[in-house]
């Protein structure tokens, strides 16, 4: 007996299957149960109930094999899996199932296991239902394909090639039809390092097929291998020039290729690769409206502005109602500072309902940015959806602060009804920085604990925090934030410097705060700010010399008040007594508010150590 159904499929009608007397018997009975309603917690009480049911219903007569092979029993089971998958509980049902499928070896019975086994998204449930399949039907293409998939899957590169072949030896389809539907099987099953070496040796099965390197591409850029994804679109190209006689199958497939090929130039870092050959392309294609939105994106990306600007227009005056280009248009005119132009625009993008709220958004802040804030507060107001409305009503508080203080900028925020944890980590950030604009620096710090309890790892919020710890001359904070900053992020250039330079300031600890400024200074080498803290580690360790060379480093980099106190005090320590007073008077006037500053040549005269 062979019983084949879809995976999953519900219906209200009961399955017409051919079971015999015995199985007529059987169902009739299920259909009389009274079980209307199955949840997980009650599935095995169910079983435990229902099959004693059914056997006691069945005569003694049908327990004989009947003409399908099967006793009546068993027959009991496969009805009674039926039901589990009608039921929703298809994973309950594979339990059931497969132990007979073992057992009978049914054909039929075994292809079942294999679909619901699927259902469990257990490796070891498909794994097993695969091998169970292959050695019931070894002549059908299927279960090899579900084995090839598995043992990628499983990372066995070679098993899976020899799999591979003895499909496509069984399959009826056709290689140019394979080969994508493949890509995207091993998309889901695999991981790069042996999916990539596994198409590659599909393409050189069938290398005289662009579909071949086109499904490669979508792999690659699947895999975020851009590079690669590139270089076999262009073979793919390549093939079609030269492989493919029928001019209009030619032309839609370049049309293919290059929609893939314009996606994966927008991951690249220089958007001029992709401009210079997408462009070529549009000569020949002006009316490709997908590549030229691509194009105005790398336009936007290599900084041509004005040349992005007029692509978005071409668009538009062909597509009216391509509000996403109208939207990409209006920020782009924000950009530019051309705000009649991007007003106009986002009111036509506000009328339609779908992007009211982007629309209504985007002029609440381009009237923020004019200073109009009352307008800005009359747009943000009407921004309904989510995300923007919650950033609508931060902008809100924003505004308000400055007006009419903390308190109320904090109540306007209290009023915003959010459930989702991205949400109330923004609120909280926020709320933070207004406390820390209102010099409340504890009340800011515990909004940024209460944040860092729903994100801990934000590095932002880490060393936003570690900054009030310092400044509350709470040291154990402040360095607790740094040192997780640099165990999530080794590389965190702030987080090694503002580390390495405290070591230096408090005088303790120069070995270690040596290593954590070297390896800043060689991941930024042009951070003004980094040079000034290896120069004053050389202060402080007394190798004067070395520290004037950093120190002027920074210096010509950026006017800084505290790089020129810093080098001030080195060339007085050298003797430089001379250029140390020019350069503290030439810029005494810049630094008038810093009594620091103003007091630096008489406390290096009177010998106060410089902090």
């Amino acid at each position: 007996m062979q019983i084949k159904t879809m995976i999953g499929k519900k219906s209200k009608q009961t399955k017409q299957l051919k079971f015999g007397v015995g199985g007529a018997a059987v169902l009739s009975l299920l259909l009389t149960t009274g079980c209307t309603s199955l949840s997980e917690n009650t599935t095995d009480q169910y079983l435990d109930s229902v099959q004693p049911q059914i056997a006691t219903q069945v005569d003694a007569s049908e327990q004989r094999v009947t003409s399908s092979g099967m006793t009546a029993s068993v027959i009991a089971q496969i009805l009674t899996a039926e039901l589990l998958v009608e039921k929703g509980l298809p994973a309950k049902a594979f339990e059931l199932l497969y132990p007979l499928a073992e057992q009978t070896r049914d054909a039929g019975l075994v292809e079942r296991a294999f679909h619901l086994s699927m259902t469990t998204y257990q490796e070891a449930d498909i794994l097993k239902a695969t091998q169970l399949w292959l050695e019931v039907e070894p002549e059908k293409p299927t279960p090899w394909r579900a084995a090839y998939l598995m043992s990628l899957r499983q990372g066995k590169l070679d098993l899976a090639i020899e799999q591979w072949d003895k499909y496509r030896a069984l399959s009826e389809v056709s290689p140019d039809n394979e080969v994508l539907s493949a890509a995207q099987r091993i998309a889901r099953s695999a991981k790069a390092d042996v999916a990539l070496p596994f198409f590659e040796k599909v393409v050189s099965q069938y290398s005289e097929l662009w579909q071949s390197y086109y499904s490669y591409g979508v792999l690659a850029s699947h895999y975020q291998q851009y590079v690669l994804a590139e270089q076999v679109l262009n073979k793919a190209l390549l093939k079609l020039e030269t492989a493919e006689p029928d001019k209009q199958v030619q032309q839609k497939a370049t049309k293919q290729v290059y929609h893939l090929l314009s996606k994966v130039y927008l991951q690249f870092t220089d958007p001029k690769i992709g401009l210079k050959v997408l462009n070529r392309y549009l000569e020949n294609n002006q009316e490709d409206w997908l590549v030229q939105e691509r194009v105005a994106r790398l336009e936007v990306k290599a900084e041509l502005l004005s040349e992005a600007e007029k692509r978005y227009q071409v668009i538009l005056q062909a597509n009216p109602e391509a509000s996403t280009s109208r939207l990409s248009l209006a920020l782009l005119q924000i950009e530019l500072e051309k705000f009649p132009e991007a007003t106009a625009n986002l009111k036509q993008i506000s009328e339609q309902k779908a992007y009211a709220s982007v629309g209504f958004y985007y002029l609440g802040v381009l009237s923020q940015e004019q200073d109009q804030m009352q307008s800005a507060i009359e747009y943000f107001e009407k921004v309904k959806a989510d995300p923007y409305r919650v950033d609508a009503q931060l902008h809100i508080a924003e505004i308000t602060f400055p007006i009419k203080g903390a308190e109320a900028a904090i109540a306007v925020l209290d009023a915003i009804e959010v459930t989702d944890k991205k949400s109330q980590v923004k609120l909280l950030r926020a709320k933070a920085i207004f406390y820390r604009a209102n010099q409340d620096l504890a009340q800011s710090i515990e909004m940024y604990e209460q944040a860092l309890n729903i994100a801990p790892n934000n590095q932002q919020m880490l060393l936003a925090q570690a900054v009030l710890f310092y400044d509350l001359q709470r040291y154990d904070g402040y360095e607790r934030n740094l040192y997780k900053v640099l165990e999530l992020q080794p590389d965190s250039v702030d987080a090694l410097n503002a580390l390495g330079y405290f070591y230096v300031e408090q005088g303790e600890r120069l070995e270690e705060a040596t290593k954590l400024l070297e390896k800043a200074l060689e991941l930024d080498p042009g951070s003004y700010y980094v040079l000034d803290s290896v120069g004053w580690l050389n202060y402080q360790l007394q190798d004067y010399a070395k520290a004037e060379n950093y120190l002027r480093q920074a210096l010509a980099i950026k006017l800084d008040e505290e790089v020129v106190i810093h080098l001030v005090a080195t060339l007085w320590q050298l003797g430089k007594t001379q250029q140390a007073k020019a350069l503290w008077q030439k810029n005494l006037a810049s630094f008038s508010k810093n009594k620091r500053y103003q007091m630096l040549i008489e406390n290096l005269q009177s010998g106060v150590p410089i902090k």
